[in-house]
């Protein structure tokens, strides 16, 4: 109380409470999955890669031919997402030198686990 009246008193403005509060980061989980059941035409299986937020609602998807894997699907799926300010996580298998490369690029700032 002292404070605040020693300030009106001699004229000075008090200092700002607190920093303007920074926004969370968003999540991001990108993973895989053989869907059970699901066969194509020449007998293969269909495996999906997906990308979804902590809410759990798939925002984006890809078919991953029967001829390559996850790794080449990664880059094509989150490049249609906005990942400004988003924590991407992933399993080990996209744990690769060139997908870090692409996120620090499309996700400033970039946090990888």
């Amino acid at each position: 109380m002292r404070r605040a009246r020693s300030r009106e008193v001699h004229g000075r403005k008090p200092a700002p409470a607190q920093a303007p509060a920074r926004q969370p980061l968003r999540a991001l989980a990108a993973d895989g999955k053989t869907v059970r059941g699901a066969r194509r035409p020449d007998g293969t299986q269909v495996h999906l890669l997906a990308a979804m937020p902590a809410d759990g609602q798939v925002i984006a998807q890809r078919e991953v031919g029967h001829t390559t894997n996850e790794i080449t699907a990664f880059k094509p799926l989150l490049a249609r997402c906005d990942l400004a300010g988003t924590v991407v996580t992933f399993d080990a298998l996209h744990s690769q030198t060139e997908h870090a490369r692409f996120l620090s690029r499309t996700s400033r700032p970039a946090t990888l686990r």
